[in-house]
């Protein structure tokens, strides 16, 4: 199975050879093309990278600056001490997916950002309340008029890095009314499908299966 640095390799070659000769087509066609190709290449660059190491201490003392989370707390530092055995004996272990429920204004959003902070990684954040369609989430392909990737694709270009925490807030606000985004939502949060989650505007199959999901809810 082709790894995602190969799947974005082979998609960057199938646009350069449609830039050299093999596609014709308007100027505004070929700066769409050079766009793919540059977003594609800074993806490379992602999934090449290494996290940075975690101190438990540090990261207990960030979490603490907010009251409350006890809980929470406790289980987040026993799965990074679990998971720092797990890198030590080269064992693949899948990020836990964590829901903060409760009425606004008790901090769901704030401890996200510290969780963030302790892991030592970059938090991207997506509002969930008003999507009516997927393209949002995961791009618009350039046949259905599509002229931006979607924001999985462009949280990992932005945080630079392929473990990322993503805060998707009020969940609860996708119900059955909403069954394109809910479906999405299916994808993203299974370990097994969410290693193959594909981005319609640049044509590729990302590996989402490293980022670190955090979802928030009123009810």
């Amino acid at each position: 199975m082709a790894t995602v640095i190969e799947r974005l390799k082979e998609k960057k070659d199938e646009l350069n050879k449609r830039l050299s000769g093999q596609y014709q087509g308007g100027s505004q066609r070929r700066e769409s093309i050079q766009y793919r190709i540059k977003k594609i290449e800074e993806l490379i660059l992602v999934y090449q990278s290494t996290p940075d190491l975690i101190n438990l201490k540090e990261a207990e003392e960030t979490l603490n600056q907010q009251i409350g989370f006890a809980e929470w707390k406790k289980e987040i530092l026993e799965n990074l001490e679990i998971e720092q055995f797990c890198k030590q004996h080269n064992v693949r272990r899948e990020p836990k997916i964590l829901c903060l429920a409760g009425p606004p204004g008790i901090g769901k959003t704030t401890f996200a950002y510290l969780l963030a902070q302790a892991l030592k990684k970059k938090l991207f954040s997506i509002s969930l309340g008003g999507l009516v369609e997927n393209y949002f989430l995961m791009g618009a392909s350039e046949s259905s008029g599509g002229t931006e990737m979607g924001q999985l694709a462009r949280a990992l270009i932005e945080v630079k890095a392929p473990s990322p925490v993503i805060l998707l807030e009020e969940i609860d606000k996708v119900g059955s009314f909403k069954p394109f985004i809910r479906d999405c939502l299916i994808t993203l949060l299974d370990p097994v499908q969410n290693q193959k989650v594909l981005d319609y505007y640049l044509g590729i199959e990302l590996d989402l299966s490293q980022v670190i999901f955090i979802v928030t809810a009123n009810d």
